[in-house]
Formats: structure tokens, sequence, C-alpha cells
């Protein structure tokens, strides 16, 4: 190679590296979310987490409209296993399906094997319409 082709060589190496220094990325959008293909009105009031609907069991709900509005489910471990430990929230809706309770926390329960026990939940005000049961393996 000679001096001139060096030389030529050289500044279209600058001048690419020029290029990619000064060209900015384009800016993209993050990724929208999707639409949740169930529709709100089938989903059920009642949901477990982990796989714990193969082991636990609930029966009819009672409710007690109020003011405030009172929720009692009964649920029974279906498994000879021991015990199990879980832990629960109810959630209260608005005739708009907002969610009323402000305190969200989960609270803990200990299941006995094959015995029926009670889940209570109670809204904090006024205007609940709709409920709903969480259940999950405790953590």
């Amino acid at each position: 190679m000679n001096v001139k082709t060096q030389l030529q060589t050289g500044c279209f190496l600058l001048l690419i590296a020029a290029l990619l220094v000064s060209c900015k990325p384009i800016p993209k959008a993050p990724p929208a979310g999707q639409a949740d293909p169930f529709p709100a009105r089938h989903y059920p009031q009642i949901t477990v987490a982990d796989k714990l609907d193969d082991f636990v069991g609930f029966g009819p709900p009672n409710v007690n409209e109020g003011p405030p509005m009172t929720v009692t489910v009964p649920i029974r471990v279906l498994v000879d296993q021991g015990d199990l430990s879980v832990q629960y929230r109810f959630l209260f809706f608005d005739a708009s399906g907002r969610v009323l309770n402000a305190n969200r926390d989960w609270k803990y329960m200990q299941l006995p094997e094959l015995t029926r026990v009670f889940m209570e939940g109670t809204s904090l005000g006024n205007g609940a319409e709709n409920w709903s049961l969480e259940v999950r393996p405790a953590r």
C-alpha cells in the first residue's frame, strides 16, 4: 500500500468514526401494555395463587351488604397432608369498579387439615358494591 492509499483509508475511517459518534440513537417509546383478553365481568371473585387451588376448596360466601359490606368465605384444606399456611386479602369495589379499601395488607391464616375455617373481610367505608378475595401461600 502506498502513502496516498493509506492516507485515503485513514481519512475514510476518520469520517466513519465521526459520523458514528455524532449519530444520536433514535428515541423509542416503551412497549405498550396489552389488553387483558379475559373480560372483567367473568373474573372470579375468589382467586388463588401458586397452584393453591389444588389444595383448598371454598364454600359459598355469605355477604352482608351493610353498610359496611362484610363478606365471610368458608375455606377448607382438601388434602390430608398437614396444616397449610396462607395469606389472604379482601378487596372492595364501588359501583364503577374502583378499589375502596385503602389498606390492602395481606392477613395470615393457618388452615388445619380437612377442617373448615372462615375468612372474613369488611369494607372500610360505605359504598361497596362488589368484592373479591385473593389467597396465596404464606410468605
